[in-house]
């Protein structure tokens, strides 16, 4: 029988705890124990207090005692960490924070005394990985990565704020208001080129567009005519419409590609994933969720609407169960939900609707199911240790339903066998 147990804020999954086989039938109690009893001391539940604390905590964690956590997480195990220590922050001291950290953890230049190649090349791996996870903090924050970038969004800051004062005059004084629609699409264009003067123009282009786009996803209300000037820009300048964006803030597209690029990059181990290890990429999904605003995860879901094939190596992951034939298809099952919710658990309803439905046509994709799965009749080997053996196939369900992607999720479970009405 399969389990999983969580350490160090990660579960481990599959049929294997600390390198330990556990046999057919053993019982989710059973292994659970016998886990509990050789496994480390997860990482401290004190939270690092100030910045000192926090880098050492990185450098230890990370860099120096090589906990198994860290290669299996990667730069996802210091979003986990660093994300909730600048919440913790004044938002005025954040960005400041976010810079010394960056800068706490550049790469080391030059050979390091007494090191072999191979360890100095580790060495710089793992601070890659905390630089990746500070960066990722960063961009679910809003905030930028290099000293250049948050001079400019201060003064970005400082030129939509007053965009929206001009906006919300001639929206609702239009008589009063001595200005303009293309009086503001002017201004907008003038501090484009104010913000890339110096870049080479392919960068350059590439930066007013992302500069503008930012732009538009501001809230807008009660100015709307600053809409309609970014939007003539867009088109006039650059001849295409704007990202769709909800108006949350800028930075959500941002934060979007944060959590896209890192779960959607390939290269997944088959045979650490065989033994229940979970790739980097499903932590990337998991957390970066965890740490994401409402907006970011519906976004989010709005792009993965979209795409085929969006997550590979995660809902590979998630359904690598289903083909251990060691097991009963139920068994495998309930291990592919345990995975599955999880991954969900910090999600909004229509994200994790689009992560489930993902993850069934993954299912589909490596041949389906030999039968139905029929959970509710199935009577297993004992309760498992979190409860009931159906409790993450429920949480899943209940997770999603309610949303018009959910729904239909729930609707393709039921075709499966899976729950019933």
């Amino acid at each position: 029988m399969t389990f999983s147990i969580e350490r160090a804020g990660r579960p481990v999954f599959g049929s294997r705890v600390q390198d330990r086989q556990v046999s057919q039938g053993t019982s989710f109690q059973a292994a659970l124990q016998r886990a509990a009893s050789s496994s480390p001391a997860s990482r401290p539940t004190d939270e690092p207090q100030t910045e000192q604390q926090l880098i050492a905590r990185l450098q230890r964690d990370i860099v120096t005692d090589y906990q198994p956590e860290a290669d299996e997480m990667q730069g996802a195990m210091v979003l986990d960490q660093v994300k909730p220590f600048l919440d913790r922050q004044p938002p005025e001291q954040r960005q400041a924070t976010v810079l010394r950290l960056l800068e706490a953890f550049e790469t080391p230049e030059g050979h390091i005394p007494g090191e072999e190649a191979a360890t100095y090349y580790d060495i710089r791996q793992r601070y890659g990985w905390v630089r990746d996870g500070i960066a990722s903090a960063a961009t679910l924050s809003g905030l930028a990565t290099t000293p250049a970038e948050a001079q400019r969004r201060e003064g970005e800051e400082a030129f939509a704020s007053k965009l929206y004062d001009r906006g919300n005059e001639l929206e609702y004084h239009p008589d009063q208001a001595q200005d303009s629609q293309g009086a503001m699409a002017a201004d907008i264009r003038t501090f484009l080129d104010e913000t890339t003067r110096g870049a080479d123009s392919e960068y350059a282009s590439e930066m007013k567009w992302t500069v503008l786009n930012r732009l538009y996803e501001r809230d807008w209300v009660d100015a709307g005519p600053v809409m309609g000037a970014i939007e003539q820009v867009a088109a006039q300048d650059f001849g295409k419409e704007l990202l769709p964006t909800m108006h949350r803030g800028a930075g959500t597209h941002a934060a979007v590609e944060a959590i896209r690029n890192r779960a959607g990059i390939m290269g997944g181990d088959p045979e650490r994933e065989a033994l229940g290890i979970a790739n980097p990429q499903f932590y990337s999904l998991a957390i970066g969720a965890r740490h994401a605003s409402a907006a970011t995860q519906l976004e989010l879901a709005d792009t993965l609407a979209d795409e085929r094939v969006p997550f590979s190596d995660v809902t590979q992951f998630v359904t690598m169960p289903l083909q251990d034939e060691r097991n009963s298809l139920q068994e495998n099952g309930l291990e592919m939900f345990r995975r599955l919710e999880w991954l969900t658990r910090d999600m909004e309803g229509p994200l994790a609707a689009q992560v489930v439905g993902k993850t069934l046509d993954e299912m589909q994709s490596t041949g389906g199911l030999p039968d139905k799965i029929d959970f509710n009749d199935w009577k297993g080997d004992g309760e498992s240790w979190e409860g009931s053996a159906l409790a993450n196939l429920n949480a899943v369900a209940d997770r999603i339903k309610g949303t018009t992607a959910g729904d239909a999720v729930l609707d393709r479970m039921r075709g499966y066998g899976m729950i019933r009405d």
